[in-house]
């Protein structure tokens, strides 16, 4: 419904990503929220980025958690 994209409107990433996984929000541009996430629990390991849509017509699409 809600896929990770490459750019704001853009493609949805191709990858393979997994199911569970710790988003990090890092920037809002309009309806879109760009994220930051690991693969695995590596913090070492180099991020990756993807846009998500978080809200459609002044309604909000995605719920962010926080988590301590």
């Amino acid at each position: 419904n809600n896929p990770l994209r490459v750019e704001t409107n853009g493609l949805p990433i191709e990858d393979d990503v997994p199911e569970r996984l710790r988003f990090r929000p890092e920037e809002i541009k309009g309806e879109w929220l760009k994220v930051r996430w690991n693969d695995n629990d590596d913090d070492k390991q180099k991020p990756r980025y993807g846009w998500v849509r978080w809200k459609e017509n002044q309604k909000m699409v995605l719920h962010l958690f926080e988590i301590a």
